[in-house]
């Protein structure tokens, strides 16, 4: 039961982290829309000509160490919270609150919500209708997440054999 509260909870609390950056300004997850509309707004000056790509260098640096971090934050709520101590438990609860956060974000968050938000349409790019509502390009992506999900499972569940090891 702990765990689908868990998983809710994390939905919540994700939904309105990006609300609250999407309220502030649309243009801070200009680099997760859709490719034309970057291209668009490359062309704009909104985005600089040389980010070429969403996963540069820098970019994958900063996601692993903050898969890191985040795994050892993880790893402390499984062991103090789940009272997980073992490798297949805390891999399994794991997978299951982030596989709830990825699909949430592209069945919910991108499919139902970004695709006919009018107020994430980002000015200079309202022709890009079809654009916002490429539900494939948000598919797509949650596969990319599901794949970081096992990923940062994987490393949350070691980090708890390890602490556990340590804090016996």
């Amino acid at each position: 039961m702990i765990l689908i509260i868990e998983c809710i909870v994390c939905c919540l609390v994700f939904h309105l982290l990006i609300a609250l950056v999407h309220k502030k300004d649309n243009l801070l997850m200009a680099g997760s829309y859709p490719p034309k509309i970057r291209e668009r707004l490359r062309e704009m000056g909104v985005i600089p000509k040389e980010q070429k790509t969403r996963f540069s260098k820098k970019e994958i640096i900063r996601k692993v160490v903050g898969v890191v971090v985040f795994s050892i934050i993880i790893a402390f709520i499984m062991i103090f919270v789940n009272r997980q101590r073992e490798f297949l438990g805390s891999f399994l609860s794991v997978l299951a609150i982030s596989l709830s956060i990825t699909w949430y974000d592209a069945i919910i968050m991108d499919c139902l919500i970004f695709c006919h938000d009018k107020r994430k349409i980002i000015n200079g790019t309202e022709d890009l209708k079809e654009e916002y509502c490429d539900y494939l390009f948000h598919i797509k992506q949650s596969m990319i997440g599901t794949v970081i999900s096992v990923i940062l499972s994987l490393v949350s569940a070691g980090f708890v054999v390890i602490i556990s090891g340590i804090i016996k």
